[in-house]
């Protein structure tokens, strides 16, 4: 669909377009008196200019996809990074909206040209059906584009749960405790060693336990309880995302 100025555009999508005026020569010229460096007197033949509007097309920038800004969050990239995907997605939505509204302009031309075709006869010069003739036209007309261009925001709170699970997984990997200045691993799997260390122990008993630091040191089942308890606190907290709004029951 081409345009041929700013008044044409449908309303739908202005905000794609703009207009600039651009002083060009008209081809003819007018006559102008000049003096050269000894002073002698001579015409130059000048050209005639004159504004004219063009129409221009916005420049949006680059796009990319919801799924290109999944790929930045699984890879843990660094924030910038996804705040620029982020733009990209949002500049991605509205470029859709117009390349499918310019193809429902043209399906709508084509739509009309169509219905011309099958009606000349059949309706009055006010467009009405004159009465007695078969409307035999059932193509449907073209459904106007919805538009859908979440902001920035949208976009990522549809990702923020994927994002926070990814964080929160690498904090649970991360988490140690601190038990009487011995520092214990406080990830998932190590919880789980440790609660099963517990249940084999005897209140009196020792084993050999690696530490945080890879350092192995002798344990009892109490320095492996107030542990696993730190961890698994701390690992709850971790669980619930900022975020996410919460019902009062």
């Amino acid at each position: 669909m081409i345009f041929e100025s700013l008044a044409d555009v449908p309303k739908e999508i202005a905000e794609f377009y703009y207009e600039e005026t651009v002083s060009e020569p008209t081809g003819d010229f007018y006559s102008e008196a000049t003096t050269d460096a000894e002073g002698v007197e001579y015409n130059v033949q000048v050209p005639i200019m004159q504004d004219v509007v063009y129409l221009r097309e916005v420049t949006l920038g680059e796009t990319k996809t919801e799924s290109d800004l999944s790929r930045v969050i699984k890879m843990s990239k660094p924030q910038k990074v996804i705040d620029r995907f982020l733009t990209c997605v949002e500049v991605g939505y509205r470029d859709e909206y117009w390349q499918v509204y310019l193809t429902y302009l043209d399906q709508m031309v084509e739509w009309n040209n169509l219905k011309e075709a099958f009606l000349p006869n059949a309706v009055d010069e006010d467009g009405e059906l004159i009465d007695g003739v078969e409307n035999v036209f059932s193509v449907p007309e073209p459904e106007k584009p919805f538009r859908y261009t979440p902001t920035e925001e949208v976009i990522y709170q549809s990702h923020d749960e994927q994002a926070f699970k990814i964080e929160r997984t690498k904090l649970v990997n991360e988490i140690t405790v601190d038990v009487d200045g011995i520092v214990f691993d406080g990830d998932e799997l190590s919880q789980t060693r440790m609660s099963r260390a517990i249940i084999s122990l005897d209140d009196d008993e020792e084993m050999p336990w690696t530490l945080a630091d890879n350092s192995v040191t002798m344990v009892t089942q109490a320095m492996l309880k107030k542990a696993v308890k730190l961890a698994g606190t701390i690992q709850s907290q971790l669980w619930i995302n900022p975020h996410t709004k919460h019902t009062k029951s």
